[in-house]
């Protein structure tokens, strides 16, 4: 039987390798996918429901794609 290590309060947990902000640009990158409730024709001639990506330099807001 494996022993289990005694968890820390949440208080003394150090949260400092995440935060609502990055420090400095490129630092974190938030995605995010999603499929849209739309059709369109794709080349092939058959109706599609897109998937579109963005990415998002949490700094600076920019958006990459």
């Amino acid at each position: 039987m494996r022993r289990l290590r005694r968890l820390r309060p949440t208080s003394e947990i150090s949260t400092s390798w995440w935060s609502d902000t990055a420090e400095r640009p490129h630092a974190v990158w938030q995605a995010d996918r999603t499929q849209l409730d739309l059709w369109v024709i794709a080349s092939s001639g058959r109706p599609v429901r897109p998937w579109p990506t963005a990415v998002e330099d949490d700094h600076s807001r920019a958006v990459a794609a």
